[in-house]
Parts: structure tokens; sequence; C-alpha cells
């Protein structure tokens, strides 16, 4: 999906356009925001922006407190999110409306340059603990939406892209069918779960893990794969696809 914007940008300098990634965050839970600093950092040492800043939509910093400390001509509004839906279709653009500089990509989360990051993450998991790929399973668990199918959607389509040397792959969600409970009940073999989640919100930080003490199998769980610096690499390659798309 191309980038939208509130105006019709032409010959785009890259020092003319600032960056802004936006995440959920929390207010409860600090942590799920933790790493984004770290992909501040580097992103300002890339030197491609003007200047670069990050946001949140729950626990600040707030969008608007941040657009107003950016200085470029646009604004490059990056979603760190797994998936597109309400609040990457709804609160962001609402959140961005009255800054007439903002051009907002694709979710994180959609991107084909994420599929190499999680197969890294994957075959980590998988040395870590000592197994053949071939020999177990790979789980990649989606927060999904009984309302919504556009989470599901972003978790499958990853899950096709990778783990082509693992012997299945597979997606389990907590809020819709296939259930992560009922699909770690059935697992027959060694399995490697990874956690499409941007961040250790509850979901990925205590939901997740307390499933699979349940597990038959031995498991190995990476934790929100957004928060693994592997995907700073696939961040970067989607900011850069984007920017790409704007100058054409």
């Amino acid at each position: 999906m191309p980038p939208t914007s509130n105006n019709t940008p032409d010959d785009l300098g890259s020092r003319d356009l600032s960056l802004l990634i936006v995440a959920h965050g929390s207010e409860s839970r600090p942590a799920a925001v933790a790493g984004l600093s770290d992909i501040i950092v580097r992103l300002r040492q890339l030197d491609r922006f003007r200047d670069v800043a990050h946001a949140t939509l729950a626990g600040g910093p707030d969008v608007a407190s941040a657009l107003r400390t950016l200085e470029g001509e646009r604004v490059l509004v990056v979603p760190y999110f797994m998936s597109p839906g309400y609040f990457v279709e709804t609160v962001l653009p609402d959140a961005t409306a009255d800054d007439p500089r903002v051009i907002i990509t694709s979710a994180i989360g959609i991107s084909p340059h994420l599929a190499p990051a999680l197969d890294v993450i994957a075959a980590e998991l998988a040395a870590g603990a000592g197994w053949r790929q071939a020999d177990c399973d790979l789980l990649l668990v989606g927060h999904g939406s009984p309302n919504d199918p556009s989470p599901r959607q972003a978790t499958e389509a990853q899950a096709a892209r990778i783990g082509k040397n693992f012997s299945t792959v597979s997606t389990a969600f907590l809020e819709e069918p296939p259930y992560l409970a009922d699909v770690i009940a059935a697992a027959k073999r060694q399995l490697a779960c990874l956690g499409f989640f941007a961040a250790e919100g509850a979901h990925a930080a205590i939901d997740v893990p307390n499933a699979l003490k349940a597990a038959p199998i031995e498991t190995r769980y990476s934790g929100a794969v957004g928060a693994h610096p592997v995907v700073n690499g696939a961040l970067i390659a989607h900011i850069d696809h984007a920017t790409a798309e704007l100058k054409d």
C-alpha cells in the first residue's frame, strides 16, 4: 500500500523530510515502548532525515507533541504496528489530520521486508534449543480480532513468507480461532513460537508465555518480534521503500 499524504509531494529530498515512528504504547507497561528509543537512535545515525522522533497513541509522547518537535517540510509517519486496523486507519490519521506535512506509510507488520527478520528470529530460536529446523514446527502467534480481519490477514501473510526450512508453519491467535491454547494442546513436535507483536505489552509478555506453559511438548518463544534488534533492518527497508514511492 503506498503512503497516504495530507499533501502532494514532489521533489522529496531527505533533508526536507522528518521521520516519526508511532507505536501503540501503554499507560501501564512502560516496557511496551522501551525498544523504540533504540530504534530512534539507529535511525538518527543513518543521517537520512532532517530529524527523527517517536510517539505513541497511549502513554506518550503523544503524536501532536512529537510533530511539533519536527522541522521537516514533510513528515513521514510510520505506524509501528503489526497490522492495519482501527488504530492505523482511524486513530492515527485523526491524530495527524491537522498537520499538512504528514505522509503516513503502511504498518511495518504487513511489509514483505519483515519476513527475512522473522526467519532470523525463528532460526535463532531453533539453534538456541539445539533443534534442527526440519524436526520442529514454527508457530506465528498474533492478536487476532473477532471484529476486524486485518490482524489475522497480516499474520497469515507473514506466515506464508517464512519458515521454509521448518517442518510446518502455522498461525494461532489470542482473540479468534485458531486459538493459541487449542493449537498448543494439539502440538506434536518441538515448537518455535514467534510473537507477532510490535512490543512487549501484556499479550506478548504475559498471555503467550502463560499459554505455552500448558504445552505438551518443548517450546521456545521469541517474545514480541517487534522488540528484536533484527527488525530494525526491516524497518529501515520499509522506510526506504516508502520514501522511494514518494519520489516516483
